[in-house]
């Protein structure tokens, strides 16, 4: 666990800075089950003392919902746009920071992707305080 919080300090995400930054964080997964995403979700607000300013968002749910969610099931099943996930396979919170992708570094495509996940979230935001 010692890794894992030293990795979240250098990428800026210390428990002290989540409280005391004012910004929203967003947590997305494309998922199938879910369970990575509910397992990252316990993680983080066990270590950041449940933080009210995190979000988790199932790409699954906004997405697939609105574009027929089984005709692509299957395709989140086998991993099909695992190319443009945040992060690589990790099955040890002490690698972590050997699985991060740093969105400097990815493709244009990814991107784009990743950017138009968080303009939906600020979308979507802005939408539901205006009412």
């Amino acid at each position: 666990m010692d890794s894992f919080l030293k990795f979240l300090k250098q990428l800026g995400l210390s428990k002290e800075y989540i409280e005391n930054s004012g910004k929203q964080y967003v947590i997305t997964d494309y998922c199938h089950t879910g369970f990575s995403l509910e397992g990252a979700n316990c993680l983080l607000k066990s270590i950041w003392d449940n933080p009210k300013n995190l979000i988790v968002k199932d790409f699954m749910l906004d997405w697939a919902i609105k574009n027929e969610r089984e005709a692509i099931l299957y395709d989140f099943a086998i991993s099909e746009f695992k190319f443009l996930s945040f992060v690589s396979r990790c099955n040890n919170l002490e690698k972590s920071s050997h699985s991060y992708l740093h969105p400097l570094l990815e493709p244009e495509k990814t991107k784009l992707v990743w950017f138009k996940l968080l303009d939906n979230e600020m979308l979507a935001k802005s939408k539901s305080t205006a009412k």
